[in-house]
């Protein structure tokens, strides 16, 4: 056994003793329940095959309890069936019971504990891990007395049971104390292994079970099938006590701040060897660093050591992303490694920036890969330089006028249609209804009964407006600044979307006046925003901005962006509807 064997059985031992020192009663209440709720359950699936046998036999079969045979055969099926619901419905009510037993010991235990509130969910990760505790306890002990019980029935079956049970045991604690690759992966995928295991006992019995019936001395037909029932549930039983106690033993560092006095709740960050942040040291990033450059890079790669050395880290936009730069004679080379957690990321980003729309403010995608099961990217640059201090502003508001050019393939922007949605879609008037809990002076709530009134016009307004490639990643070292050219590109990607032109656009100082200035410029290079005055793009720019207030909760700058909402939006439908009215009047 390893030391991680050995420290996980420590630790459960002790979880257990504390559960049986300060709810001794209810701890044993539970087990008693759980093997009652396990035994009716078995019950309940083993009385329909003996109805089923009865109601295929002419009388009562022979290997049936002598004591069947003073009843009625018909009476004999009622009162079987009759049972069967009884069993059923006292495994239902057990359960239940359990449920509130288990949660008055969780509240005791955690009344003894003497803590303060650690985290949310906090009851319910205690009920759980008490219940957890006692209900693979309990799986434990009802796999020992079905192995009682058979041994008493059928000593062969209990032996193939009992030598399966160990030879696998042995097996998997040998693999995973002599591999480490083994022990990741079984503990990454615990539930599924546990449950092949469990089916391939299952099989094991099943089989012998067959050879017992044609080769050897078999059993009677209602032991054999007591022992496949009892197989199956034992096997199951220790899969699942197995898998709750390892994550009751992933949860230690809760559970102990939830249950002991003496330890308090530690937020401590450690890496395991093989993590995404063991990739990104000093030593170890030129292992995958080298071989991406040597990929897709048509350059003379130096060695991993000269690599990683001359790497430079880059602040990434979203946590869980390790960026380096990597400058050659004519270009800069962008490195980025994702946690498993920011897949979803890298393809979202990979998928714009492989086939990227022509004057897209991005890097150039050269290509991405795996390493050790973490992706990873690299990409091109101009030389240059990030964007910092009070140029950054500046720089933005120059990366959101060329976007406003940027013209998405028909493909690609059908792909992302079926799939996400955009601005109008999710528009709602609970955004409304939230804004008024913040509402103050009489004009604030003019403003929101406005909109209220015209939300929908809104929306159709927002939905005509042509989409543009929206990107949010804008935090302070997401901008490129090519030398000596001077051209701007925002470095991540793994957010963009696709909104109505003007949404994203900051609203702040003199922005919104920027945005018209800007739609100017891009109404002289792409058409199809000619069919479209400022104005439209300005409330698309305060309609996003108003649903992130609301989504972050900021609800008296959200009422304040409502009210400058509802000032456009009057003052265009008092224009259009004094156009209309000219219009009628011509006519």
């Amino acid at each position: 056994m390893t030391v991680y064997e050995v420290k996980a059985g420590r630790w459960l031992v002790s979880l257990g003793a504390k559960f049986a020192y300060v709810v001794p009663f209810r701890t044993l209440l539970v087990v008693l329940l759980t093997l009652f709720s396990q035994v009716s359950h078995l019950l309940a699936f083993f009385l329909p095959l003996k109805i089923v046998i009865l109601l295929g036999s002419e009388g009562m079969p022979r290997y049936f309890p002598p004591s069947f045979a003073q009843f009625d055969r018909d009476l004999l099926v009622v009162l079987l069936g009759v049972a069967t619901v009884g069993f059923f419905l006292a495994h239902a009510l057990s359960e239940r019971l359990i449920d509130w037993v288990t949660t008055g010991a969780a509240h005791l235990l955690m009344e003894r504990s003497q803590k303060l509130v650690l985290f949310e969910n906090q009851n319910q990760i205690a009920e759980g891990a008490y219940q957890g505790f006692a209900r693979a306890l309990a799986g434990l002990v009802f796999c020992l007395l079905a192995l009682i019980t058979l041994a008493w029935l059928y000593p062969e079956m209990a032996m193939v049971m009992s030598g399966y049970l160990a030879l696998t045991a042995m097996l998997v604690l040998a693999c995973c104390s002599r591999s480490e690759g083994a022990r990741d992966w079984v503990s990454s995928n615990l539930n599924g292994f546990m449950g092949n295991l469990s089916a391939l006992g299952f099989f094991t019995v099943f089989g012998y079970l067959v050879v017992d019936f044609v080769l050897l001395q078999p059993p009677g037909i209602l032991v054999a099938i007591l022992s496949i029932l009892a197989g199956r549930q034992s096997f199951g039983r220790v899969a699942a006590g197995v898998g709750g106690l390892y994550r009751l033993y992933s949860q230690r560092e809760k559970l102990d701040a939830i249950f002991f006095h003496g330890r308090p709740l530690l937020r401590v960050v450690a890496d395991q060897p093989g993590s995404f942040w063991q990739h990104l040291a000093p030593g170890e990033r030129g292992k995958w660093t080298a071989p991406l450059m040597q990929e897709f890079c048509d350059v003379d790669t130096p060695e991993q050591e000269e690599v990683g050395n001359a790497l430079k880290w880059l602040q990434p936009a979203t946590p869980d992303i390790g960026v380096f730069t990597y400058r050659e004679d004519a270009s800069v080379l962008l490195l980025k490694l994702y946690a498993h957690k920011r897949a979803g990321a890298a393809q979202h980003e990979a998928t714009l920036l492989a086939d990227a729309p022509k004057d897209l403010p991005a890097p150039d995608f050269l290509g991405a890969s795996k390493f050790d099961s973490f992706p990873c990217g690299v990409y091109r640059l101009e030389p240059g330089k990030v964007v910092t201090g009070r140029h950054h502003r500046s720089g933005l508001v120059r990366v959101y006028s060329q976007l406003l050019l940027v013209e998405m393939q028909s493909p690609l922007m059908a792909r992302y249609l079926r799939s996400m949605s955009t601005l109008p879609q999710r528009m709602s008037l609970v955004w409304l209804e939230r804004l008024a809990v913040a509402v103050v002076t009489s004009k604030q709530a003019q403003a929101l009964e406005g909109l209220r009134r015209y939300w929908q016009d809104l929306r159709d307004l927002l939905s005509a407006l042509p989409l543009v490639i929206h990107n949010p990643s804008v935090k302070p070292g997401a901008l490129w600044q090519a030398e000596p050219s001077g051209s701007l590109c925002l470095l991540h990607w793994e957010k963009w979307s696709l909104e109505p032109a003007g949404a994203g656009w900051p609203v702040g100082d003199k922005a919104l006046e920027q945005l018209i200035q800007a739609h100017q410029h891009a109404c002289n290079h792409r058409e199809l925003l000619r069919n479209y005055p400022s104005e439209h793009l300005v409330l698309a720019a305060l309609t996003y901005e108003l649903e992130q207030h609301v989504k972050n909760q900021r609800l008296e700058v959200s009422v304040q962006t409502a009210t400058q909402l509802w000032k456009t939006l009057e003052d265009f439908v008092v224009q259009q509807e004094s156009e209309q009215e000219l219009d009628s009047n011509v006519h």
